[in-house]
């Protein structure tokens, strides 16, 4: 299993910008107090996946992620933001 890296944490007018990385996928993550919106960095995703997935939070948004990077990463950003 790979590290996830956090390389970008920025908070907005109380959301979280983060930028986080595990292994070879790297992931957007913009979390609102009333939603959570995720963008997978792949090349395909940039063609096909616009601005990604939007989510109720970060548990619908882990459940719909099969990859463990990706899981990794859904982690990461839930333990950033306590």
């Amino acid at each position: 299993m790979s590290t996830t890296i956090i390389t970008r944490h920025e908070v907005v007018n109380g959301s979280h910008l983060l930028e986080l990385s595990c292994g070879k996928q790297s992931a957007s993550f913009w979390i609102a107090p009333w939603y959570v919106q995720v963008r997978n960095n792949n090349a395909s995703h940039r063609v096909w996946g616009g601005m990604g997935k939007r989510f109720e939070n970060l548990d619908a948004a882990l459940s719909n992620y099969k990859s463990r990077e990706m899981q990794a990463m859904i982690r990461a950003a839930m333990a950033a933001i306590q």
